[in-house]
């Protein structure tokens, strides 16, 4: 009997912490100073767009979730030693992908070079070589310059502030950052005049929740919270913080596809993917001039600029 009881106190001891840990809140750790997206506000508490589609993926879950904000890169450290559960805002990357789960991805940013005005224009990317060019540490932007720009030199930045100050006094050429962030600060900063950008994207890229690989149930809990997050939500959350319709990624003419993760997943291993037509049968397919034409290949064409397939 006083076994059974034993085991029986053992069991509800077990339930107990489960419980426990199950209602624990989530702690998110993001970028503090990364305005209008995420950042800390004048009452030091977190806000930004990220801020209220984390909030919104709440309610979705049913969980609660507190805000860890620090620079970029210690809020990737702090996940990466497990002082937070998840990365609110993150790109995939080589050396990421060796101790992160990636969800799938909720929005998208371009990057773009900045120059000052004073210093000249600059039309491209191509003119910088041999030149000081901004990053923020610890960023992909780091690693997209070490790949793909080799000659220009990398000066890292803590936060986008740094690198406009740096800009302004002629310590730096040029910085390389994202638009909307870009302007909300220079807006705040007085100098929406004095730096602008040559118009160039030199990348798109998809952001993501990071998670520790370890951790599958948080990832896929994750992925079935965005699941319930329609575009029109996300819209409605991005047009509220960036007022430019130009800058936004939820394009009111433009119907964007958000796949799940494991249709992501699938498409990282088929990126060709081969269709079998009907040579003539106009309107739908048809050759003119050797070249396919139709409403198929309409629709193909629309499929592959929307997902990335070819």
């Amino acid at each position: 009997m006083l076994k059974k009881s034993f085991i029986f106190f053992i069991i509800l001891i077990s339930e107990a912490v489960t419980y426990a840990e199950e209602q624990k809140p989530l702690v998110i750790s993001m970028s503090k100073s990364f305005q209008p997206l995420t950042f800390i506000n004048s009452e030091g508490k977190p806000a930004g767009m990220f801020a209220d589609i984390w909030k919104l993926w709440a309610e979705k879950t049913g969980k609660t979730v507190n805000f860890h904000l620090k620079s970029l890169k210690e809020s990737i450290d702090d996940l990466k030693n497990s002082s937070t559960d998840i990365h609110g805002a993150i790109f995939e990357t080589e050396e990421r992908t060796t101790w992160l789960a990636f969800s799938q991805p909720f929005y998208e940013l371009s990057l773009s070079i900045f120059y000052s005005v004073k210093q000249g224009k600059i039309s491209g990317v191509q003119e910088l070589d041999g030149q000081k060019v901004g990053t923020i540490v610890g960023t992909y932007q780091e690693e997209y310059m070490r790949k793909n720009h080799p000659n220009i030199v990398a000066v890292p930045f803590k936060t986008i502030e740094e690198m406009i100050y740096a800009l302004r006094d002629g310590n730096i050429r040029a910085f390389l950052n994202y638009p909307a962030p870009t302007a909300t600060l220079l807006g705040q900063m007085g100098m929406s005049g004095e730096i602008e950008s040559t118009g160039e994207t030199l990348f798109t890229k998809k952001l993501h929740a990071g998670i520790l690989k370890k951790n599958t149930e948080l990832l896929a809990l994750t992925d079935t919270g965005f699941d319930a997050i329609s575009n029109k939500e996300l819209a409605d959350i991005e047009k509220r913080w960036i007022p430019d319709p130009e800058k936004r990624y939820f394009k009111a003419h433009v119907r964007q596809v958000r796949l799940t993760a494991k249709e992501e997943s699938w498409l990282k291993t088929h990126r060709t993917i081969r269709f079998g037509i009907l040579p003539n049968f106009p309107p739908m397919m048809f050759i003119e001039d050797n070249i396919y034409k139709g409403i198929q290949t309409d629709y193909l064409r629309l499929i592959s600029e929307r997902t990335g397939i070819r």
